[in-house]
């Protein structure tokens, strides 16, 4: 799938952007562009993500184009970060300055139930498992919400070794290992492990120990994706300065949610940034790189599945409400 430059241009104007930019120096500059002409090593921790024969026979099952539902959110979700289905049509929702989970109706179309379990801070993602839900903070540190809908739930803090470098956006419950899925916004490095920089990671707590693996489950090659897409050199030399001044930021690829289809059992990455849906198979291979367009998709940051397949993506208000979008799959 092709990705063209007029997609990113929007992020190539933004005042942080212009103004490091401007402020290189000629030989910084000449360095750069020297170093986007020369062939990086591959460290021992790099991943391939080279797509495989199978690649060429897959679609993505969904038209995203045209979403069945569109669910326009209360005040309160204007900000939504995440989403995960609780039970019936009931929407297990958080917002990324609040510690408080929202139930949000799809019949009733509005929030029918708030779950405080926390102070307020930069929450990210949320998965349900069994009826007790989890909710991811943009530190690593995970919230266990047990009996949700009582008084007075039981909430316990899992901390891990990821930090706010990371910047942990996505959660997701893998049936197949019986884990927590953590998406990695930010680097993929943390503490003395080092994991190649061209990375996002994708980390794994096990639930029955609630051991954090220490290797990510997955590591996809922004590279990659950056290959993929249709773009002129001054844009591809525009993304080295960019990464230059931040080593764990792009102008193509930044996770904001991860889910895994029911069925398939594919990992799907949804990012904002890029504005993309990257879908992985079991061995961390890239299937499908799908472009969004930007006029149906915000600033998407939730991705969760129901039972059925159907695909859920939310946004963020930006200038306006925020929604869920339900798309059905095609069989």
């Amino acid at each position: 799938m092709v990705i063209r430059s007029s997609d990113f241009k929007d992020m190539l104007k933004s005042k942080s952007f212009l103004y490091k930019t401007i402020t290189m120096n000629f030989y910084l500059f000449s360095a750069l562009v020297l170093f986007s002409c020369r062939q990086t090593p591959h460290s021992e921790n790099s991943v391939n993500n080279t797509p495989f024969p199978e690649a060429d026979t897959f679609n993505i099952p969904y038209d995203l184009e045209n979403p069945k539902s569109i669910y326009k959110l209360p005040s309160a979700l204007y900000e939504i970060s995440g989403i995960a289905i609780y039970k019936d049509n009931l929407i297990a929702c958080v917002q990324d300055e609040k510690g408080i989970v929202y139930l949000y109706d799809l019949d009733k179309e509005e929030v029918i139930k708030k779950i405080k379990f926390a102070k307020d801070g930069d929450f990210e993602d949320i998965a349900v498992v069994d009826g007790t839900i989890y909710v991811l903070k943009n530190n690593g540190n995970i919230y266990r919400i047990k009996k949700p809908e009582k008084k007075d739930p039981k909430v316990k803090k899992i901390t891990t070794p990821l930090s706010a470098a990371n910047d942990c956006e996505g959660l997701e419950y893998d049936q197949v290992s019986n884990s927590l899925l953590i998406a990695c916004k930010g680097t993929a490095s943390y503490k003395n492990h080092e994991f190649n920089k061209g990375s996002k990671a994708i980390y794994a707590i096990n639930l029955d120990s609630l051991s954090f693996n220490a290797y990510p489950a997955y590591l996809v090659d922004v590279n990659i994706i950056f290959e993929s897409m249709e773009l002129d050199s001054y844009l591809r030399v525009s993304n080295k300065i960019m990464q230059h001044l931040n080593p764990g930021r792009n102008i193509v690829f930044q996770p904001s949610g991860v889910a895994v289809h029911p069925i398939s059992n594919h990992i799907y990455i949804l990012a904002s940034v890029g504005k993309l849906l990257v879908v992985l198979d079991r061995d961390g291979r890239i299937l499908e790189i799908e472009p969004l367009n930007k006029n149906i998709f915000r600033q998407p940051e939730g991705i969760c599945f129901d039972a059925n397949g159907d695909l859920y993506i939310s946004n963020e208000g930006k200038g306006g409400k925020g929604t869920i979008l339900i798309f059905n799959q095609i069989n």
